[in-house]
C-alpha cells in the first residue's frame, strides 16, 4: 500500500493489478468456482463508476495511529495475497477493517475470499467495497469489482420468505432470519438449506430446500390445513366402539355356550345319537360357540384398531401447524458454455 495522506482517502494498492490477475486466474481454473471465462465475457460492467466529487466519508473519524495500523495490517495481507495464501491474507484484511472500514480494503478481501471459492462473502465484500459507488477505488478496480461482483451474484442463490403469523421464529441453517410477520430476502450459497419454523402452540415445521447456482425460491408460510373435514375422526370413533361392543356381545354369548356345554346339557338331547349337523348336535353347538369368540376378538381388534386411530385423526385435526410452500418455481435453472475440440456445447442445471 502507497502511504497517502488521509485527505486523498484513496488507498494504493502495491501490486493492484497484480492481484488481481492472480486471483481472477485462480477463480477461472477452480472447477467448482463457476467462474468461466464465458461468463465474465458475457457479463460485462453492469454499472458506472461514480465520479470522484472529492467527498471522503470514509475517512473522517478516523485516527491517524488507526490509519497507520490499519494500513501496516493491510500491507500485510497484500503480500499474503502475493503468495496466494489466501486464508492468511482475509485474516489481516479482517484486522485491518477493525480499524478502518475502508472500501479498498474490503476490495483485496474480496479477491481473497474469491481465492478461497468462497462467493458469497466475496460477494459482501464488493457490495461493501462499492458503497459509496466506487469512489474510494482507483477506475479500473472499480470496474473489476462491478464485472466480479455482477459474475458471483450469478452464482449465487437468493430465498424469500414471507408470512403474517404472529409470534413466529424462522431459522436458516439455524440462524436467524425473520421473526415476527414480515417479509426477507436472503442471498445464499447454492446446495441444500434447512429452514425451521417455530411458534407458539404450533407444531414445529422443517423443510430442506435445494437451490440451484443463479436461482430463487419464494416461499410463504401459513397453517396448515386440516387432514379430513372435522366430523370424520368421530365418524371412525363411534363406528369402532361400535364394532368393540359388537365383539363384546358375540365374546359374551361364546362365553355362556361354553359354559352351558360344560355343565352337561346335551346329555339327554340325543339319545339314539345326533348327527354333526343336527341342530341339537352337541359337535354343531360347540362350533357355533368357538365361532362366535373368536368374531368377539375380531370385534376388539378391529374395533379398538378403529378407535385409536379416529382418535388419531382428533389429535391431528386439533393440533395447529404451519407450512412451508413455495410461490413460483422451486429452483432457477444454469446455462454453462463449454468448448471441447472446437465445439461448443451448453450445458442445463438446475431443479425441476
Amino acid at each position: 500500500m502507497q502511504r497517502r495522506s488521509v485527505d486523498t482517502g484513496r488507498k494504493g494498492r502495491a501490486s493492484g493489478a497484480w492481484a488481481i490477475n492472480v486471483v481472477l486466474g485462480a477463480v477461472l481454473l477452480a472447477s467448482s468456482s463457476g467462474l468461466t471465462r464465458s461468463a465474465l465475457a458475457q457479463t460485462g460492467p453492469p454499472e458506472q463508476c461514480r465520479s470522484d466529487d472529492g467527498s471522503r466519508p470514509w475517512a473522517e473519524d478516523i485516527s491517524e495511529s488507526a490509519r497507520v495500523r490499519a494500513e501496516a495490517l493491510y500491507e500485510e495481507g497484500t503480500a499474503l495475497l502475493k503468495e496466494l495464501a489466501f486464508a492468511a491474507a482475509v485474516a489481516k484484511y479482517e484486522q485491518s477493517l477493525r480499524l478502518w472500514d475502508h472500501p479498498g480494503i474490503y476490495y483485496n478481501l474480496a479477491l481473497a475470499q474469491i481465492g478461497l471459492e468462497q462467493p458469497l462473502n466475496a460477494y459482501r465484500s464488493l457490495h461493501s467495497a462499492l458503497r459509496f459507488g466506487g469512489a474510494a477505488l482507483k477506475e479500473e478496480e472499480c470496474q473489476q469489482a462491478l464485472v466480479l461482483r455482477r459474475v458471483l451474484r450469478s452464482q449465487l442463490a437468493e430465498v424469500t420468505i414471507s408470512h403474517d403469523q404472529p409470534g413466529t421464529v424462522v431459522k436458516l441453517n439455524g440462524q436467524l432470519l425473520l421473526s415476527g410477520p414480515g417479509q426477507i430476502q436472503r442471498l445464499v450459497s447454492p446446495g441444500e438449506h434447512q429452514l425451521d419454523v417455530t411458534r407458539p402452540g404450533y407444531a414445529p415445521t422443517s423443510e430442506t430446500v435445494y437451490l440451484a447456482p443463479g436461482g430463487s425460491r419464494s416461499m410463504v408460510i401459513d397453517r396448515r390445513p386440516p387432514l379430513v373435514s372435522t366430523w370424520v375422526p368421530w365418524l371412525i370413533v363411534s363406528a369402532g366402539l361400535a364394532v368393540g361392543m359388537s365383539g363384546y356381545v358375540l365374546h359374551e354369548q361364546a362365553r355362556m355356550d361354553f359354559a352351558a356345554y360344560d355343565s352337561g346339557i346335551f346329555a339327554d338331547a340325543c339319545p339314539m345319537g345326533c348327527y354333526d349337523d343336527d341342530s341339537k348336535s352337541p359337535t354343531r353347538f360347540l362350533s357355533v360357540a368357538r365361532w362366535k369368540q373368536r368374531a368377539g376378538i375380531g370385534g376388539y381388534v378391529l374395533g379398538g384398531s378403529m378407535v385409536l386411530g379416529g382418535a388419531a385423526l382428533v389429535y391431528l385435526h386439533q393440533r395447529k401447524a404451519l407450512r412451508l410452500h413455495d410461490i413460483g418455481g422451486p429452483g432457477g435453472l444454469t446455462l454453462t458454455p463449454t468448448t471441447t475440440g472446437g465445439d461448443i456445447q451448453l450445458s442445463l442445471s438446475g431443479q425441476f
